[in-house]
Parts: structure tokens; sequence; C-alpha cells
């Protein structure tokens, strides 16, 4: 682990002392929940500044003190950090984050440390809030347990209505989310304590029109473009928002456009050939590409050139894409742009509109393709 990690540690760990001193119980909480959400992805071992952007961009606004998410996300993305790094930087953020600020340092405590991980949470008592939690679990990799009859250190106390419990809330979970958790109850030095157990489900699972997932260990509303993102990977939104095809001799400027992209949408919902490779080495990849256009992506940009009329794939690609946009309103999800000043067959000066890379940066050309993308 790099100096400046351990410098960081250090001033945030004087930080929020200074904050404690202030009464301000909140600052803590959402750095938690900001921490969390920024090093997830670098415990699956991604460097990509746009991995991580895109967990983190929803959330700073008004949510967390931006300044020090900001700082860590730069340290980490920086540093060539290895996993067992992460883990110790986790380690001693998170344990730095969950004390309570009645307690004293853990070393001077024999309260037991604050264990609660993605896929596990301990609550003394049942609350009716706590159905954003099953919810998280339901969509969270690896689903989760919910326990009720316990506290944040450890300590099981139990609970009174274990039996209302095991018989009311599959009722409940079923009506609010659709599906049934199991619900055990256990007993320890004659304390009744439940365990819920949540399976990760299939589909999006929505509670009152609200999508839910665990961060670390918080629970996170998804909203924004990371809401966007879990639904088109479950299925409630077309799979792509936004497709391009390019001839091969436009690479670097297609590429740097889909990557500008990719840093608002991620690159699993921009159909761009090198954010999907494993899935494009097929046989039949005609059939499957006419599909992903049609079916399952928003817009579809044509990037033409010169090339692009001469080429039998291009050729294939724009008689599939001229089809669908023949086809009710769909000439809405076609956007034209040029690479070189040249357009290409059945396209018209006069009468079709289209941006110019020769006269508009590639940069602008991102921003006008998302700009029509929220048109849609």
């Amino acid at each position: 682990m790099s100096k400046q990690i351990e410098t960081f540690i250090e001033e945030l760990e004087e930080e929020l002392n200074l904050q404690k001193k202030q009464h301000d119980s909140d600052f803590k909480a959402r750095l938690a929940r900001g921490v969390a959400v920024a090093i997830s992805p670098f415990r699956l071992k991604s460097r990509r500044y746009t991995a991580w952007r895109l967990s983190v961009i929803d959330y700073i606004e008004m949510k967390y003190p931006s300044k020090k998410i900001e700082k860590l996300i730069e340290l980490l993305n920086r540093d060539s950090v290895s996993e067992e790094d992460v883990e110790k930087i986790e380690g001693q953020l998170m344990h730095l984050l969950t004390i309570p600020d009645n307690e004293a340092p853990a070393e001077k405590s024999e309260a037991r440390p604050n264990m609660e991980l993605q896929n596990e949470e301990w609550k003394e008592t049942w609350n009716r809030d706590y159905l954003r939690v099953i919810d998280a679990f339901a969509n969270t990799p690896g689903g989760g347990k919910l326990i009720i009859g316990k506290r944040d250190n450890g300590e099981i106390v139990g609970i009174s209505n274990a039996k209302w419990l095991m018989e009311e809330l599959p009722n409940l979970v079923k009506g609010q989310m659709g599906f049934h958790p199991s619900i055990d109850a256990k007993e320890e030095n004659g304390k009744t304590y439940v365990i819920i157990t949540v399976e990760e489900q299939e589909q999006a699972v929505s509670l009152g029109g609200s999508f839910y997932k665990r961060f670390g260990h918080k629970t996170a509303k998804l909203e924004g473009q990371e809401l966007e993102q879990f639904l088109r990977r479950n299925g409630k939104l077309k799979r792509f928002a936004i497709a391009v095809s390019y001839a091969r001799e436009h690479e670097d400027s297609v590429g740097y456009i889909a990557e500008k992209l990719s840093e608002t949408y991620g690159e699993d919902c921009i159909l761009y050939d090198k954010f999907h490779s494993a899935e494009f080495a097929r046989p039949n990849l005609d059939t499957h590409l006419q599909k992903l256009y049609r079916e399952d992506s928003d817009l579809i940009v044509v990037f033409m050139c010169a090339e692009y009329n001469e080429k039998q794939w291009c050729g294939l690609e724009w008689k599939a894409i001229r089809d669908f946009s023949r086809q009710g309103d769909n000439n809405n999800r076609v956007m034209l742009v040029t690479c070189d000043g040249i357009l290409i067959d059945n396209v018209y000066g006069t009468t079709d509109g289209y941006l110019d890379l020769t006269k508009v940066s590639k940069d602008e050309v991102a921003n006008l393709i998302m700009k029509r993308h929220k048109m849609l």
C-alpha cells in the first residue's frame, strides 16, 4: 500500500475526530457509503476510469463529502493496487467509519466490531423500512441474509415477535416484491432471533416503484444513470442505450466517441465491437448484430464515410438499419454522422440531417449523441 494512501487514511481519521466534535453524525454515514461505492469496482479488479466513475457520479452530489471520495478514487486509480491492498484499505476505512461516535477506539473497547457484509445485515428489531434491505439483497449478486434480533456489534438480543415474522413476512414480501424469502427462527442463550434469507432474483425487483441494491454493507436506492444501467442489465429496458455502425478506417474517431459515451452509460450499454469482443466471436454474427440493432438498442448511430459504401459488412448493417428505420417512427432512433464529408447510399444532403466530423469535434459529437438519446 502506497505512502499516499496511508497518509489519506490518517488525514481522514483526523477529520472524523473533528466532525465528531462538531456533532456532524451524518458525515460518517455518508462517507462510509461513499467509500463502499467507490471501492467496490476495485475489489472486482477493475482499473478503468469509467468503471468507478459510473458507480460514484450519481451519489456524490449532496450525499457524500465529495472531495474525500474523489481523492480516494484518484489514489486507487493512480496506484498499482493489488487485491490484497484493496482489502486492507477497505478494512481500515470501514473500521474507522463504523465505530459509533459514543464508543472508544477499537483497541480500547471490548465491544465486537461491526462485521456486517454486503450480503448480511443485522437489526435489533423488525421495522417495515427493512423491506428495502430485502429488495436490495434480491438485486445484489449472491443475495443475502437479514438477521432480526442481532445488534451491530454481533450480540444476540432476541425479539418477541418471531412468530409473527415467520407467519406474516413471507406474504408481505410476496405482495410487495413478488417472491417469497426463506425465514428461519434460531435460539441462542434463550433468545430467539430470525434469519431472513433472500436469493438473488433473475429479474430486477422493485419496492414501491424503486430499486435498491447493496454497496458494501450499505443499502442504496438506485438513481440516475446507475439505475438505467441496472435496468438494462436486467431486461427492464433495451440492452443498449446506443449502438454504432462504422468502417474500420475511422476506428480511432469512433472508438474515442464510444469511450466518451461509455463514461456516462458504461461499456455494457454501448454496442461497440471492442466492448463486446467475446460475444462477437461467433458464427452468423451478421444475423446476431441485426437483432441487437433492431430489438436491443435505443439509438443507432451510423458513421458514414467513403469506405462504408464499399464494405460488404457495412452494407449488410446499413440495409438492416434502413429497413428498420422505415417501420413506424423508428427513423427517430437512427442518427447519422459523416466522418469525411461523404454520404452513403440512400442518404441525401438535401433531405436527410447529419453531423459532420470534419466540422464538429469528436467531443461535441459525443455530447450531441447523448442529447439525442435523452430526446427518445
